[in-house]
């Protein structure tokens, strides 16, 4: 359970500019999603909480020599629970210093099935980290996903109990309530997480604080990613207020915070959250031409994805090759990985005069039901159908182009 290098984990120098090290998160975040890869995207966010934020990032850095040891211990602790060696990892743990030794020891007690053994060692590692609230809040996400994922046996019981024990720290608490909002979802009671954090939520009448106004915007983006629209709207109504008591430099501060949230949720296809948010943004700053055309942009992707899934789903008369070729254009346009799965098909080349017929009723079906993804990708589609009509002669291509 050591920790490795935040810069190792997104890919980054250790000089890296704020940018690089966004840019480089969205691509980790896109590279490991966190439906199927849970235990990566929580180390990628985790080192981007970390490398983003200027003061924990000088704090980081301040203790970057003994790094290098760690890293080693990592790959030889991955390779010995890989390989099921406890007695070796256990001996590992004897070589070092607390809490490392307690933390090694309370991983191979839990992967052994050796329940109470694992509880002695943890509570050791919670003695000795009760004043580093980082170390704390790592080692308890990964714990989280130890015990949902690969203990004995489902223990997301357990790992509510032991995030309780945490709540009444409201430093730690504020770090800690999306994990636990993600146990409670795995329990199938993920409403309960409303009246669990919103005690630490400002109103909307309170002098500003900066820690306060991040975290209302990170609470009204996750009340829209798990579908509570109308909830989600009063938080970002609230939000709003809230942030009109800020400077300018505040405001510009949430407002690159929300880009960053909306970048997000484009890459993970969430296009109907990425614009809500985008519209927390014109409730502050109604003359924000920059989020006012994003906005613009995102009603036309969000109406051509609606559109592709329609076609793709339900539309049974439409010519599959163009369907496949229209959502890998989008996907390709959107940056999707899954337009990687589409490409071949999306680009078998119509033969016969029949498939080519076929193909141009394709398009014209397209044109006229799904206007929006015509009209996004027209140059494309007229230069595909004037590949398609080439060698033809003047009646066959007018017949096809008609």
């Amino acid at each position: 359970m050591g920790q490795k290098s935040w810069y190792h984990v997104l890919g980054v120098p250790a000089d890296a500019s704020l940018a690089e090290i966004r840019r480089q998160y969205l691509a980790r975040v896109r590279e490991f999603p966190p439906e199927t890869h849970g235990d990566e995207f929580q180390e990628v966010r985790e080192a981007y909480e970390v490398l983003s934020d200027p003061e924990r990032r000088k704090a980081y850095d301040a203790n970057a020599e003994g790094r290098i040891e760690d890293d080693a211990n990592v790959r030889k602790i991955d390779a010995l629970i890989t390989k099921r060696q406890w007695r070796e990892l256990l001996s590992l743990a004897k070589t070092l210093d607390e809490p490392e030794r307690s933390i090694l020891q309370a991983l191979a007690y839990l992967l052994q099935g050796r329940w109470d053994s694992h509880v002695r060692a943890l509570e050791r590692v919670l003695d000795k980290l009760t004043e580093d609230p980082d170390m704390l809040a790592s080692m308890l996400r990964q714990l989280r996903d130890l015990y949902l994922h690969y203990a004995d046996r489902d223990r997301a019981e357990e790992a509510l109990a032991l995030y309780d024990r945490f709540r009444p720290n409201r430093t730690l608490w504020r770090m800690l309530w999306l994990d636990y909002a993600h146990i409670l979802r795995h329990l199938g009671r993920e409403r309960e997480i409303v009246d669990l954090v919103e005690p630490m939520l400002p109103q909307a009448t309170d002098a500003f604080r900066r820690d306060d106004g991040r975290l209302l915007v990170e609470w009204t983006s996750y009340i829209f990613s798990v579908g509570w629209t109308d909830l989600a709207r009063r938080y970002r109504a609230r939000t709003a207020r809230y942030w009109r008591h800020a400077d300018p430099a505040a405001i510009a501060e949430m407002k690159d915070a929300v880009m960053g949230f909306i970048d997000e949720w484009e890459d993970d296809e969430e296009l109907e959250v990425a614009r809500e948010m985008a519209e927390l943004v014109m409730l502050v700053d109604r003359q924000d031409m920059e989020v006012r055309d994003r906005l613009v942009e995102l009603d036309e992707e969000m109406q051509v994805q609606k559109e592709i899934d329609r076609m793709m789903r339900q539309d049974e008369q439409m010519n599959p090759l163009v369907s496949s070729r229209a959502a890998w254009l989008f996907g390709l346009r959107m940056g999707w990985e899954d337009a990687d799965g589409l490409e071949s098909f999306a680009h078998v080349e119509p033969e016969t005069l029949y498939e080519k017929e076929w193909f141009a009723e394709g398009v014209a079906r397209l044109k006229k039901s799904y206007p929006a993804t015509y009209r996004m990708f027209r140059d494309d589609w007229q230069a595909y159908l004037a590949t398609v009509t080439s060698g033809m002669n003047r009646e066959q291509r007018r017949r096809l182009m008609r």
